[in-house]
């Protein structure tokens, strides 16, 4: 009996401990709490992995807003959703998402499109009545009015692919399927600038047409190679035709145009000894009738840049000068007198048109580089570049952007490069 009760004793003295042990744990914890509160608040970010390829590039956050991101509104640059095309950013009924993680019933389409239905499509525009009419317009007014200004008039092969070729490809091909409604979105804007929700709609489009040619290009077969090649050409125009009212004060270099993907340049300028391995023959011979820019010996010839060589030697000393900065220079030259000695030989005004929107793709990348910087040289060459394209203004997807780039370089170019760009 005796040794029962002490063992009784026992454990309760243990048990004492071990609450008293607890709430001196307890104690010290809230003892500990107010501490954490007088921290320095943390002012790093955590950077997400889905915003826009340029807010990835400059580490910097991404309002993740669709079609066009706050970052890239404010610089006034192209943006670009390359790891998917996803909706603006909204709450979704908890509910519903756990829904469709977990089916119940057997019925797990019927949940899923019903938490679709209520939100925006993954082009940022409601899937609605309104929507399909504006597309069924659009598609419309591409077959009647835009493909018209794409072809060369003599050419019959080239007029019907654009007309009825490329709008059955599209069917297949959702960033061609979505240039077409935005080239034909800024056709409508000529005469309807005031046409908010068009233009709204013309940018989500033009936004998931870049994304998606992006992401084909880089996985081009011969089955998707002809549909490519429209889109390709169809978004330098698209993207030319857009700087029609852009903000330019102050004045930044139109980069949404100039920067353009690897595989897209490759893609417009494919030599050819490859064109029989990616393209139908249907396709190759529109291309050679539209304009040639493979044979790259011609387009930066030395003499093309004969009449433009002050432009290569004014001020060489105040820049950092080597053989590969003089090369840029040197072709970007080449190609821009190439463009004035086609347009004094009369050349088709719509192939010069062509020429003038296919810039990016045969001047070098570190030409661009310099532009982006505001280097006066590249910015007077860029200068004498649209002073010529004005002559050629009649094509509606030139418009007046020429005239409004060229008189906008004007004003910020040091006076000793005035005279050298023209008009």
């Amino acid at each position: 009996m005796d040794s029962e009760s002490s063992r009784d004793r026992s454990a309760i003295a243990t048990t004492s401990n071990t609450d008293a042990t607890v709430a001196a744990g307890a104690c010290s914890s809230q003892a500990a709490r107010p501490q954490s509160k007088n921290k320095v608040p943390r002012l790093y970010h955590n950077k997400s992995r889905t915003g826009c390829q340029r807010c990835r590039a400059r580490r910097v956050k991404c309002s993740e807003t669709h079609p066009v991101c706050t970052g890239c509104s404010r610089h006034g640059v192209d943006c670009v959703y390359d790891r998917g095309i996803g909706p603006a950013k909204s709450s979704v009924n908890p509910s519903l998402k756990n829904s469709e993680r977990r089916p119940s019933n057997g019925c797990p389409t019927m949940i899923s499109d019903q938490a679709r239905a209520s939100q925006p499509s993954s082009l940022g525009i409601p899937e609605n009545r309104t929507r399909r009419l504006l597309e069924l317009r659009l598609f419309h007014n591409y077959i009647e009015n835009v493909c018209h200004s794409l072809v060369v008039c003599n050419n019959v092969k080239a007029y019907q692919a654009w007309q009825f070729e490329v709008p059955r490809m599209a069917l297949e091909q959702d960033g061609l399927l979505h240039e077409i409604f935005s080239m034909s979105a800024l056709q409508i804007l000529r005469t309807a600038p005031e046409d908010f929700d068009l233009r709204n709609a013309q940018r989500a489009y033009q936004s998931a047409a870049r994304t998606s040619i992006d992401i084909e290009l880089g996985r081009i077969t011969r089955d998707n190679a002809d549909a490519m090649w429209f889109a390709s050409l169809l978004l330098q125009i698209d993207l030319f035709a857009s700087l029609q009212g852009r903000n330019l004060e102050p004045y930044a270099p139109p980069l949404q145009w100039l920067e353009i993907s690897r595989d897209r340049r490759c893609m417009l300028t494919c030599p050819p000894t490859k064109m029989s391995k990616l393209f139908s023959a249907n396709v190759i011979e529109i291309i050679q009738s539209h304009l040639n820019l493979t044979d790259h010996n011609e387009l930066v010839s030395a003499h093309n840049r004969e009449s433009l060589a002050e432009l290569l030697t004014l001020d060489r000393h105040e820049e950092m000068w080597d053989i590969n900065t003089q090369e840029a220079y040197m072709r970007t030259l080449s190609y821009i007198g190439s463009i004035r000695r086609a347009s004094i030989e009369g050349e088709h005004n719509l192939i010069l048109a062509l020429r003038i929107v296919s810039f990016p793709l045969i001047v070098p990348v570190k030409f661009i580089k310099f532009v982006e910087k505001q280097h006066p040289r590249a910015l007077a060459m860029l200068a004498s570049f649209f002073s010529i394209a004005i002559r050629h203004s009649e094509v509606w997807w030139m418009g007046t952007t020429p005239l409004r780039e060229f008189q906008a370089i004007r004003h910020i170019l040091p006076p000793q490069w005035q005279p050298l760009i023209g008009i």
